[in-house]
C-alpha cells in the first residue's frame, strides 16, 4: 500500500491495528500505532513529515522475529506475508480523541523562525553553533530505547549535517 492509502485507512479506522511488512520489520502507522502501544506493547514511536501526504506521520516498528510472540492470543482478523490486521476490544469510548492528544505529544516542537544574516556571522561562530547543535543531538538521542535501524538513520542524519556544515 502507498502512504496516502495507509493514511486514508487510518482516518476511518476505529478498532483495528494494521501492520505492514517493510523489509525485515513490521510497522504500524497513526491510529494503528497508537492502539498497538496502548493495547499490545509499548514501543518507541517515530514521527516524520511526509511530503506525499502533507503531514507528520507517527509510526512504530519491530523486527519480523517478534511478530508471532506479539500476535499470540490476539484476535487476528487477517494475516499474510505482508499484512496483519488485528481486532481490538477498546476499553475507552473516546479513543480517537485520546489518539489526537497522544500524537500531539509525539510531534517535534515547532522551531522558531529566526532569520540569521549568513554574511554577518563569522565562520568560526557558525562552526561553534553547529558543534553545539551536534552535541545536543547526540546527547538527546535515546540510544537505550532505539532500534538498530533508528541508530543507523540517526548516524546517517548526523553525517548529512556534518557534510552540509563543511561544504
Amino acid at each position: 500500500m502507498t502512504m496516502p492509502e495507509i493514511v486514508a485507512r487510518e482516518a476511518v479506522n476505529t478498532n483495528r491495528i494494521y501492520l505492514y511488512k517493510e523489509g525485515s520489520f513490521w510497522k504500524a502507522y497513526e491510529y494503528s500505532a497508537y492502539l498497538f502501544v496502548i493495547y499490545i506493547k509499548m514501543y518507541q514511536t517515530k514521527t516524520k513529515f511526509l511530503q506525499n501526504v502533507g503531514m507528520q506521520i507517527v509510526s512504530i516498528g519491530f523486527p519480523d522475529i517478534a511478530l508471532s510472540k506479539l500476535l499470540d492470543g490476539r484476535n487476528v482478523v487477517f494475516q499474510d506475508n505482508s499484512h496483519v490486521i488485528l481486532q481490538i476490544e477498546l476499553s475507552e469510548t473516546s479513543a480517537k480523541e485520546t489518539f489526537a492528544e497522544w500524537k500531539i505529544q509525539r510531534l517535534p516542537a515547532p522551531q522558531p523562525l529566526v532569520e540569521k544574516d549568513e554574511e554577518s556571522t563569522p565562520p568560526t561562530e557558525k562552526y561553534a553553533i553547529f558543534q553545539i547543535d551536534l552535541h545536543q543531538s547526540i546527547r538527546e538521542f535515546p540510544l537505550a530505547t532505539s532500534t538498530p535501524m533508528d541508530c543507523m538513520n540517526f548516524l546517517a542524519d548526523l553525517k548529512r549535517q556534518v557534510q552540509n556544515a563543511v561544504s
